[in-house]
């Protein structure tokens, strides 16, 4: 993975998996609070394949990658996850939903992602957005939500906000349309804490974030598969390209991930 280069990495739940044996504490207590095993096989592919892939990246042993979840704007204990003592550039994004588990890596930015099963949602969509998915098809109308709320949580994530912040201020483009946040009137204090500009009235006509230069924002959408929507987020100078990979046996001991095939890629404007 180059410095201009953010990878995405796909597998599938693996209701077996041996990451259990790299939890700390506070990951054995959250496995063990999961009552469904889906949603414990979900977990604990994430947290193999973000262990698998880093420890890669960092050239150590998976069971020696450490989390840090510490929020950076509250200090409670269910912030964004980043590696524990690693190196500065090095960002991580985590997301699960149904048969998908997505890690997304980057270095020199910051990076959020976030993947949906295509379902009704309700209490996501501000009433600009209402608006316009009620002049869809009723067929394209769950799938139009869905685009748009991830394109909402990615942002959110990149930010290190998640859903401290009612994602119903927010305006993003919908299905069918280049990813791009529309408006964000008078983000929150936690929100402008975190980097957010407090005026975004020059949105960028064009597209994308407001944002430029060292601070800008962009969102890209990938590729989970029919049923899903998926978006990734990225701030700072780069990275121009985003490569999507798919994973086998995130849990077999020794060596890297081992990906499947590329599927595909999206280049930067």
């Amino acid at each position: 993975m180059g410095p201009a280069e953010c990878v995405v990495w796909w597998a599938e739940p693996d209701p077996d998996a041996v990451a259990r044996a790299w939890f700390d504490a506070a990951e054995r207590a959250r496995y063990e609070r999961y009552r469904r095993p889906a949603d414990r096989a979900r977990f604990a592919t994430a947290r193999a394949l973000a262990r698998r892939v880093l420890a890669a990246r960092l050239d150590v042993a998976p069971g020696e990658v450490r989390f840090d979840t510490t929020c950076r704007l509250c200090g409670c204990d269910r912030g964004k996850p980043r590696v524990a003592h690693g190196p500065a550039g090095l960002d991580f994004s985590i997301s699960h939903a149904g048969e998908r588990v997505v890690l997304a890596v980057v270095e020199g930015a910051e990076v959020g992602v976030d993947v949906e099963r295509i379902a009704t949602v309700e209490g996501t969509l501000s009433s600009a957005e209402l608006a316009a998915r009620d002049r869809l098809p009723a067929r394209l109308r769950a799938a139009d939500a869905i685009t748009r709320w991830t394109r909402k949580e990615a942002l959110l994530k990149v930010y290190g906000l998640g859903l401290t912040v009612d994602p119903r201020r927010l305006t993003v483009s919908g299905a069918g349309e280049p990813p791009r946040l529309l408006d964000w009137p008078d983000p929150p204090e936690a929100a402008r804490a975190a980097g957010v500009p407090g005026d975004l009235a020059a949105i960028d006509p064009d597209g994308g974030h407001p944002h430029h230069g060292q601070d800008a924002v962009r969102m890209y959408d990938l590729a989970p598969g029919v049923g899903y929507a998926a978006t990734v987020a990225l701030r700072g100078p780069g990275p121009d390209t985003v490569r999507e990979r798919w994973v086998d046996a995130v849990s077999v001991p020794g060596g890297a991930a081992p990906d499947r095939s590329d599927a595909g890629a999206a280049d930067g404007q």
